[in-house]
């Protein structure tokens, strides 16, 4: 009896028929990605795409996957198949530009971006995201211009809180402090909003305002460093010294090597007649500061 022949390298295995339910398995696998099911939505899409590998969607979907995983380079790789397949779909471009920005790849990033815009130019997520890369890369009017379009499109939270975050690093305060009061009307819990609200209350010489928005963020985080520090610099000038002294030792604990800790620390024992901890507090920050 004869052997059968030895099997070609470029053989390929018979592919896998798709299964029936491979649409019911995708939505299956959406809601275990909402829910940070990760490991398991995963594993439903690549049985998929073993079956398949030329279903964009589904590179699609697993690239999403893998971006929450952390695995970026995996992502990446996922969505750029997924566009090589001519999937040219804006939500692609705007999860690539996300990818490539937690890689630091920020002019990547950005091309991504603009070419979900050209391709959905009234979807507000991509403008978002290049309003919120171009305010942390300093091109303030880039920014604010995204995030007004963005925000004239999809009024809410994040649209308004970074649009604020420009116009306070613009040092645009008064515009700053409306933006951001404007965001907690979407969402009074968000601590960092509470804190930044106050920062602009405080530059703009509003010291009780930015102390009562200042004790809101810290009631949402107590663990929110600098809004404790901001809050003592603002008890400092009400000439509350014992309150200020309560929250920059906490402060310092953290901050310790800080010299504009110390310094307000320094004010605040001044105040408080404690003339020897107020100058190792003075001496501290003029030897950070060097």
């Amino acid at each position: 009896m004869s052997l059968p022949e030895p099997q070609s390298e470029a053989a390929r295995p018979m592919s896998v028929a798709v299964p029936d339910d491979a649409d019911e398995r995708l939505a299956r696998a959406k809601e275990l990605e909402s829910a940070a099911r990760y490991d398991e939505a995963a594993a439903l899409v690549e049985e998929l795409l073993e079956c398949d590998e030329s279903r964009p969607e589904w590179s699609y979907r697993l690239g999403c996957i893998r971006a929450r995983q952390g695995r970026l380079e995996d992502s990446e790789r996922l969505l750029r198949r997924a566009l090589s397949l001519r999937f040219e779909d804006p939500r692609v471009h705007t999860n690539l530009g996300v990818v490539l920005d937690l890689q630091g790849r920020c002019e990547e990033a950005i091309r991504a971006f603009r070419r979900a815009i050209q391709l959905a130019p009234r979807d507000p997520v991509a403008r978002l995201n290049l309003g919120a890369l171009y305010g942390e890369l300093g091109r303030h009017e880039d920014a604010a211009r995204e995030l007004a379009r963005c925000r004239s499109l999809a009024p809410g939270f994040d649209a308004s809180f970074n649009f604020a975050l420009v116009r306070y690093r613009q040092g645009e305060h008064q515009l700053a402090a409306d933006l951001f009061a404007e965001a907690l009307h979407y969402d009074r819990t968000h601590a960092l909003c509470h804190y930044y609200l106050g920062r602009c209350h405080f530059k703009l010489g509003r010291t009780e305002p930015a102390v009562e928005s200042l004790l809101t963020a810290l009631r949402h985080q107590p663990d929110l460093v600098h809004a404790r520090f901001c809050l003592g610099m603002a008890w400092n000038k009400l000439s509350r010294y014992r309150m200020a002294a309560q929250e920059l030792e906490q402060v310092a604990r953290v901050l310790a090597d800080d010299g504009r800790v110390h310094y307000q620390l320094g004010i605040a024992y001044d105040g408080l007649a404690m003339k020897a901890e107020a100058r190792e507090s003075y001496r501290r920050a003029r030897t950070l500061a060097g």
